[in-house]
């Protein structure tokens, strides 16, 4: 998880859940298919955006949004599996785990 340090928003990470909407996690809750986990047997993974209402950060209501979903084109065309639009096979990556800013806020690095 990451905040940005220009701009009232935070970002998360979601490596992947290859039993997304197959199986109940280890707590035996099921894992539905949603709007925030939109894949079945998602393997890569995702970034999602939250942005609190009037850009306060001390306000519980906030809006969401998946920044990238991971995908592979080449493979998957079409489908949720190959990524928002923005994810080609030039740039395509999966399973994004750490996020960092640069110290300006310019920049949103995936470990």
């Amino acid at each position: 998880m990451a905040a940005n340090h220009n701009k009232v928003e935070v970002y998360c990470a979601l490596i992947n859940n290859k039993n997304r909407g197959i199986k109940p996690n280890k707590g035996d809750d099921a894992t539905p298919i949603n709007a925030v986990n939109p894949i079945v047997a998602n393997k890569y993974g995702q970034i999602v955006r939250w942005t609190p209402k009037n850009s306060d950060p001390s306000d519980i209501n906030f809006s969401w949004n998946l920044f990238a979903l991971s995908g592979n084109p080449a493979v998957h065309k079409n489908n949720l599996k190959s990524g928002l639009e923005n994810i080609t096979k030039h740039n395509m990556f999966n399973s994004p785990g750490g996020l960092n800013f640069d110290s300006k806020g310019g920049s949103l690095d995936s470990n």
